[in-house]
């Protein structure tokens, strides 16, 4: 007889791709490293792990709008729905779906040389509760029937593959601890010299492209606690350095710096004591399993935002997944860089902004 502990229930697990105005023409294009780098091995031959996959397509405005952009949206979104199965990687996803978050675009916004606008991240913020959201309470389109997902990983245009059978590495680590985000600390060069000097939140935040654990009751309580921030100076912080934030203020009950707050933003006051008390008893009851943190520092993806890396950097890692990298080719390959470029990148890279997301 089989016994219990032997059954192991099939969790199902949403794939979500934000994409916004900028990126709405070539979303095809961001899926060709998929293609190259398959998200599971082909001949199945990977440990099995007892998951089905969902990809979400989700638009940051209306694929109804009146617009070039919700055009290129409503048709990229659409081509990949149609063509789903002529993809390699196809075969290792259930479903694909196309959602839209709905955000006026004189708010759909992302200036973070603006970050006296008191929305200069609204778009990214609005668009990641917008889509948990959808995705909590998602009903399949033409049927009555609620699908129910354990985790959602989200991965933006940015974050490419280096590894076959990423998906699957990346979900076997999800399975060895109790989490509630499963993510990467910034990994790269831009804060060298001066990160012991950052904000406590900002050094040890996870970024937002991480695996959540939508059954973890600390994670149920960030994403309403986002949602319940939308019109208050708190959305002017990035949402994974402000879920970072709100833990701070768990464990060490002092709220952090925050912009100097603006005549045009809409907001209810500051964070007051019982508030406070209230993120400590979430931080307290749930915060810790076994001994560690439930916000735990992945392997298998890194955040490598502004940094370059050389083909011999890839050859020796052990991550699967990179974020946000500058990727170089090999110099055999090229035969030259244009140094004037190699320049112009390094100096992005020095004077890339804190606020990595």
């Amino acid at each position: 007889m089989t016994s219990p502990a032997s059954i192991r229930r099939t969790k199902r697990v949403a794939i979500l791709r934000p994409f916004s105005t900028e990126r709405a023409s070539n979303l095809k294009e961001s899926f060709d490293t998929w293609s190259e780098y398959l998200p599971c091995k082909p001949d199945g031959s990977e440990p099995t792990i007892a998951m089905e996959f969902d990809l979400f397509l989700s638009y940051s405005q209306s694929y109804d709008g009146n617009n070039t952009s919700a055009l290129d949206a409503d048709k990229s979104t659409q081509f990949l729905i149609d063509n789903f199965q002529s993809f390699p990687w196809s075969k290792c996803f259930q479903n694909v779906y196309r959602i839209e978050t709905n955000t006026p675009a004189d708010q759909d916004l992302y200036l973070p040389s603006e970050m006296d606008n008191p929305l200069w991240v609204n778009g990214p913020n609005q668009q990641f509760v917008k889509s948990m959201n959808i995705i909590q309470d998602f009903h399949v389109p033409d049927s009555h029937t609620r699908q129910v997902y354990d985790y959602v990983f989200v991965m933006e245009s940015d974050v490419l593959p280096i590894k076959v059978n990423w998906l699957k590495n990346l979900m076997e680590e999800a399975q060895q601890k109790d989490f509630c985000m499963l993510g990467s600390k910034y990994a790269g060069e831009a804060w060298n010299g001066f990160r012991s000097s950052l904000p406590l939140a900002l050094q040890h935040h996870l970024n937002g492209n991480s695996v959540y654990n939508l059954r973890h009751p600390l994670m149920k309580f960030l994403l309403k606690q986002l949602l319940k921030e939308k019109d208050t100076i708190y959305n002017s912080v990035p949402y994974d350095y402000r879920i970072a934030q709100i833990l701070v203020e768990g464990f060490l009950g002092v709220e952090p710096a925050l912009p100097a707050a603006s005549t045009n933003v809409r907001h209810h006051g500051l964070h007051d004591d019982a508030e406070i008390k209230y993120f400590r008893r979430m931080w307290n009851r749930y915060g810790m399993a076994d001994g560690e943190a439930v916000m735990i520092e992945s392997k298998v993806i890194k955040n490598y935002v502004g940094s370059p890396l050389l083909p011999r950097h890839i050859k020796t890692m052990e991550a699967s997944l990179i974020h946000g990298a500058m990727l170089y080719s090999d110099w055999k390959k090229n035969n030259y860089v244009s140094s004037e470029i190699v320049f112009i990148h390094l100096k992005v890279a020095f004077n890339c902004n804190v606020f990595l997301t």
